[in-house]
């Protein structure tokens, strides 16, 4: 008898362990969420009974609420305990649990969800982060889609692959759980996209999903007359409007349920005063400007219902969330302050007396700017050509030179309007006016050329930058190689980006990093010389005299107007103008594009090159620019070759690699050699047969990231914003996820 007690003892502590091991990898394993809602983890550290309202429903209320600004403005607490694209099941279940810990006076439920589909795709995200709880295994039974319910169940099963990726982070916070949110639960947003008018969403009515939709909004109301917690029922304030039928339907609809009060806060942005052009992220979202604006609106709106705030609060906790707030919301103030700038060329040098002693430098340039005045561009091209004072970017001789070298092209072309065009621009006092309003390019934040991204990243914070083509941008994944060595990396690449264009990119991007070591992919050694995407990469590059030289030395001359008079009033080679990326945010992906299609492969082939030894010598003498550069900044330099299916064939890389020896400042690699085959899954880890899907792409990431420390002597990054390297390592393995 002793005996059987004690097997089922044994059995009861192997049992026990085995759940407490489970649990614990679970927590380790599971990307972890601080923001774009879910936030579970961070919610539950709060103190207990210290939220006076919760707002509820999707990304409109995690992006659009700020509750350190509630706080300021009416000291009243708050938190956002949203999902993304949260359907109103979910939400119902959330509320439930939320109760457990906190006792609100009022809860705020976002009504967009009423016109989602059944699912939302985000069944994952929303239950995954619940608490284990019987609200949770009600939700995964009730709400979620039946594929999505063994993971959910045993979520080790939808994470166990995360192993190889974990870092210091995932395991700390596994082991030790979240800390209290700094946002209490908003997300905050910093891009700028101008609105002109609403547009409509294009929701689509299926009404049975409403009608169960309506069922739980019922439920809601009910659950929080019980607990006596007040219900707003409102449609967030947003560009993309829901169709006004189903708005009538909607306040039509709930008008008899108890203890709710329905809003549509769309009426009330006049109130908000609300800048089109400036307080939108996209259509649908506000950015940090109109998330602040609106949630005053909200500070106002619940001090109307009479809600007296908690004393139980930690002060100081939300003292530190409104500090942390206004100081992320002060480099957006500052852009806004570089917009409102009145930035009028600078002002010709005066003319000196011949007696008076005049530097030879100034003399240069003043002889530069007789020579256009009087028409003779072929004598000022020369003079700025064989001068490297002018050269250097000194006032605005770098776009006076662009524009006589256009204006040479188009009388020998005989293009007169383009000339006409050219001379309309130049004023009586022969200054570069702001007549000509080139269109704004579009935003650029994938597909490489996203300088805009680029230069939000923190200063001398990147240890190692690729330059080259899509071959780059698509298949290294910088968030991979820190989550598996702590090194910082960036990918300035651009589509088919020529080699004189990667110089200028380069010179561009070390004005702002000072990175150790720089690989350049050198297929496009055999480009010609204007390749089909010259114009996109150098229409997104910074205001400066780099951007002039790629525009006159790297792009076919149909496109010079719309680039030079674009930057008209640059500065100088000293300083990039950051004007026109004020919209722009930090990229979560740092440079990389993210390709989820699969296509099989079979077996490599080498592609077509139309080789042409002028263009191949032209591009040389750029591959010794860019080693001269990484020479005199003391940085490692590698050329090297990605790897693809599509390859150049050996005759000529083996002549690329003797021309690259005899430059004396590089290492040359071919990575279709060098990166074991035995990494390359050919059914699994292609888009096509040039580029790496992100499966591919993790695992080219990996082995580059041990390259890095084996052959480089790369050790982690110090100083680099851990936070940020942290969310885009969780966002790739996310994507990776879905």
């Amino acid at each position: 008898m002793k005996k059987n007690y004690r097997e089922i003892l044994a059995l009861l502590i192997f049992l026990i362990l085995t759940v407490i091991s489970i649990t614990a990898l679970t927590a380790i394993t599971m990307p972890k969420r601080y923001d774009y809602g879910s936030t579970w983890g961070s919610y539950l550290k709060e103190p207990k009974n210290s939220i006076d309202v919760m707002f509820f429903g999707s990304s409109l209320v995690y992006c659009n609420v700020v509750p350190s600004v509630i706080y300021e403005k009416s000291g009243i607490t708050s938190y956002v305990m949203a999902g993304p694209e949260q359907t109103m099941p979910i939400t119902y279940y959330y509320v439930k649990q939320s109760v457990k810990t906190q006792q609100p006076k009022m809860i705020f439920l976002e009504a967009s969800s009423m016109f989602f589909s059944k699912y939302q795709n985000f069944s994952k995200v929303n239950v995954g982060y619940m608490p284990w709880s019987e609200n949770r295994l009600a939700a995964i039974f009730n709400a979620v889609e039946s594929n999505e319910v063994p993971g959910l169940l045993f979520p080790l099963f939808n994470y166990h692959t995360r192993w190889s990726s974990l870092s210091l982070g995932d395991i700390k916070t596994g082991i030790f759980g979240y800390e209290r949110d700094i946002y209490a639960g908003y997300t905050f947003l910093d891009k700028i996209e101008p609105q002109t008018e609403p547009w409509p969403k294009g929701e689509t009515l299926d009404m049975l999903v409403y009608k169960e939709n309506l069922e739980y909004v019922k439920k809601i109301a009910s659950f929080c007359k019980e607990q006596d917690i007040a219900l707003v029922f409102y449609i967030s304030p947003s560009f993309s409007s829901l169709n006004p039928d189903n708005i009538v339907l909607l306040k039509n609809d709930v008008a008899d349920i108890q203890n709710l009060i329905y809003m549509d806060l769309n009426d009330k942005m006049d109130e908000m005063d609300i800048d089109m052009r400036t307080d939108f992220f996209d259509l649908m979202h506000f950015n940090c400007l109109g998330a602040e604006k609106f949630s005053k609106y909200l500070a106002v709106l619940i001090q109307s219902f009479n809600i007296e705030a908690t004393i139980d609060e930690d002060m100081s906790l939300w003292w530190s969330r409104i500090a942390n707030f206004k100081k992320l919301k002060s480099n957006m103030i500052q852009d806004l302050a570089i917009l409102k700038e009145n930035a009028e060329p600078s002002p010709l040098p005066a003319e000196t007396a011949v007696n008076e002693p005049m530097n030879q430098n100034l003399t240069i340039y003043n002889q530069f700017i007789s020579l256009i005045k009087m028409q003779q561009y072929d004598e000022a091209v020369s003079l700025y050509e064989t001068s490297d004072f002018l050269k250097s970017g000194y006032e605005k001789a770098g776009l006076y030179y662009a524009y006589a070298h256009a204006l040479i092209y188009h009388e020998k072309a005989g293009n007169s309007d383009a000339v006409k065009m050219l001379k309309d621009h130049i004023n009586s006092d022969f200054i570069l006016t702001m007549q000509y309003k080139p269109e704004e390019p579009y935003k650029r934040t994938s597909y490489g050329a996203t300088w805009g991204s680029y230069l939000k990243e923190p200063k001398d914070s990147i240890d190692v930058m690729f330059y080259g083509s899509s071959l780059i941008y698509c298949d290294v994944v910088p968030s991979i190689i820190y989550s598996r060595s702590g090194i910082t990396s960036y990918i300035m690449g651009g589509p088919e980006q020529t080699i004189p264009i990667t110089y200028y990119y380069m010179k561009e991007a070390l004005r702002t990093q000072s990175p150790k070591l720089v690989f350049v992919e050198v297929t496009g050694m055999f480009y010609e010389k204007y390749y089909s995407s010259t114009n996109i990469n150098v229409q997104f590059m910074p205001k400066s005299i780099n951007r002039l030289s790629a525009t006159m030395e790297a792009v076919s001359p149909e496109y010079w107007e719309s680039l030079l008079f674009s930057v008209y009033d640059y500065k100088d080679n000293q300083e990039t103008d950051l004007t026109s990326y004020s919209v722009y945010g930090t990229d979560i992906n740092a440079g990389y594009t993210f390709l989820s299609g699969i296509e099989k492969q079979d077996e490599w082939v080498y592609r077509h090159v139309a080789f042409n030894e002028d263009e191949y010598m032209r591009n040389l003498e750029y591959l010794s620019k860019i080693s001269d550069l990484c020479r005199q900044e003391e940085i490692e330099l590698v050329f090297f070759i990605a790897p693809s299916f599509s390859r150049v064939e050996p005759s000529y890389l083996n002549r690329l690699s003797l021309d690259i020896s005899a430059l004396g400042y590089a290492n040359y690699s071919d990575h279709n050699i060098l990166y074991p085959q035995d990494n390359i899954d050919k059914s699994s880890h292609f888009f096509d047969i040039l580029h790496f899907n992100c499966y591919g792409a993790k695992k080219y990431s990996e082995f580059l990231s041990e390259l890095f420390v084996s052959d480089y002597g790369l050790s982690e990054t110090e100083g680099e914003n851990t936070a940020l390297w942290q969310a885009r390592a969780d966002n790739f393995l996310y994507m990776l996820m879905q």
